[in-house]
């Protein structure tokens, strides 16, 4: 059986919107997709220990999220973290 593959992105945005960044990474819904998305991203720990605690973070790793839907994203912002976002889908969805 095949493994599902999803697109985990850590996005962030400071304040006023001049530098936008995006660091995507692809793989099974594992928490190893997570860590592997916040260490491209650089997230500082705290902020990584909000996001990890994120409901729709924890669907991901738990296997719970619906590969058929287009995308999901955590709250924003994520905690006391302004500028952080999480957006996942599915590599079918996303690229469909």
């Amino acid at each position: 059986m095949k493994v599902q593959d999803w697109i985990f992105t850590v996005c962030y945005c400071p304040e006023g919107g001049d530098n936008f960044r995006r660091h995507p990474v692809v793989g099974p819904a594992r928490s190893s997709t997570v860590e592997a998305a916040l260490h491209l991203a650089g997230v500082p720990d705290p902020v990584r220990a909000e996001i990890r605690a994120d409901e729709t973070v924890r669907k991901f790793v738990e296997g719970r999220l619906d590969p058929q839907m287009h995308g999901y994203y955590t709250r924003c912002p994520i905690g006391s973290s302004p500028g952080w976002v999480i957006c996942i889908g599915s590599v079918q969805a996303v690229l469909s």
